[in-house]
């Protein structure tokens, strides 16, 4: 039985085995609880989604800030139990995916590093020993980078990636497709 007790900002609520306490990463999509003992030593925590269910992460790396901005934000908006981490840089992305766990990696391709398929593809692989069943999908504009295009595609037809989009499609496809992964 939970007895629920609001103290200033800080909810909690008591068990026979643990306090567990609403973090301050609380949000209107979700909440964050850790789970400590009674020598309050922490024992676990839980990442409880819009419904019953967890919610379901996916790792964003792009290089063009705003449009990783729209993704987060159409997800934040929607309907879909998924939580969007961006990253700040390349050299975060599998320490986020370490961290986080995500179902799905998004990756931005372009013409020159740190953002080029061959960087793409180093990434792809130490995501993947550590989270096998990382899906990893990579997003290209096709309009400027046409080469880069027809390597992604053909990365998708020989299993080097799970997925690929084109940077004009809509918010709504994007994350239609991102749920069925």
């Amino acid at each position: 039985m939970l007895n629920i007790t609001n103290l200033r900002e800080t909810l909690y609520f008591a068990t026979d085995r643990c306090k567990i306490y609403l973090s301050s990463l609380s949000r209107t999509d979700g909440f964050f609880l850790f789970c400590y003992n009674k020598r309050k030593e922490h024992i676990g925590y839980v990442v409880k989604g819009k419904g019953d269910g967890l919610m379901r992460k996916i790792v964003v790396d792009m290089q063009n800030f705003l449009f990783a901005d729209s993704i987060a934000t159409a997800f934040r908006n929607s309907d879909y139990e998924i939580d969007v981490i961006r990253t700040e840089s390349p050299k975060d992305t599998v320490e986020l995916c370490q961290v986080y766990k995500p179902f799905v990696l998004i990756m931005e391709v372009t013409g020159y590093t740190p953002w080029n398929l061959c960087e793409r593809l180093k990434l792809r692989d130490e995501v993947k020993k550590m989270c096998p069943h990382c899906k990893i999908a990579l997003i290209v504009d096709s309009n400027t980078e046409r080469q880069a295009a027809i390597e992604i595609r053909d990365a998708k037809k020989n299993g080097f990636i799970d997925q690929f989009f084109y940077g004009s499609m809509t918010a709504e496809y994007l994350m239609d497709q991102i749920y069925a992964m």
